[in-house]
């Protein structure tokens, strides 16, 4: 299988780097707590082309088996789902806007240091019913500003509550145009694959090297 492994925000050469970009003593301590805050210790790991053909996709089972790592914190993934979200059934198909659907794991947000903007993460009871949780520039994309009233869009021929919206996802910019259905939901109602596309490992610090050859 061939796989991207990437470590975001490697520490090695941060403070260096942070150095030569001319800013004032402020701007450069205010830079490097939010790289401190990012995490420089995640791992992102993607399914790819197997070799001779294969389809290199990971086992079902292969979330459960990173997280055995013992200096694995915390990891996660993301599912593919074959549906589209629109903001109403009169939308064309076609008309996503950029978007996609995408299944979560409940641990994702923590472990990409992901914030809420405005309702609620998926949880034990909203991963398992089709509910939605909206990243920024889905949210922006589908005319939703407030979740005062209850809210839906439209996912694979049905309505979805959204249960929250997310601020911008700085170590993944894909889930900013995502909207987010629990692992469990995706399987029942939208068709979504049961292996992983891409998990995500935070990793002890100083263990980034090692932990590619485990993973």
């Amino acid at each position: 299988m061939r796989t991207a492994l990437s470590a975001l925000g490697v520490s090695i050469g941060i403070a260096a780097m942070v150095g030569v970009l001319g800013l004032s003593e402020s701007s450069k301590s205010a830079l490097l707590d939010e790289i401190s805050a990012l995490g420089t210790n995640l791992l992102t790991v993607e399914s790819g082309v197997g070799i001779g053909g294969g389809d290199g996709s990971f086992p079902e089972e292969a979330l459960a088996a990173i997280n055995r790592i013992e200096a694995v914190e915390i990891a996660s993934a993301i599912y593919d789902v074959d549906a589209s979200v629109l903001k109403n059934e009169f939308v064309p198909n076609g008309q996503t806007r950029g978007l996609n659907v995408v299944a979560a794991s409940q641990s994702l947000l923590d472990t990409l240091n992901g914030s809420i903007d405005e309702g609620s993460w998926l949880n034990n009871a909203t991963s398992t019913y089709p509910a939605v949780v909206l990243g920024s520039v889905a949210a922006e994309r589908l005319g939703i500003s407030t979740l005062t009233q209850p809210t839906y869009v439209y996912i694979g021929e049905q309505y979805v509550e959204v249960v929250g919206t997310l601020e911008e996802f700085p170590l993944s910019a894909d889930l900013d145009r995502s909207a987010i259905v629990g692992q469990p939901a995706a399987e029942a109602f939208f068709e979504g694959d049961p292996s992983p596309a891409t998990i995500f490992a935070r990793v002890e610090n100083g263990t980034i090297d090692s932990n590619r050859e485990l993973i």
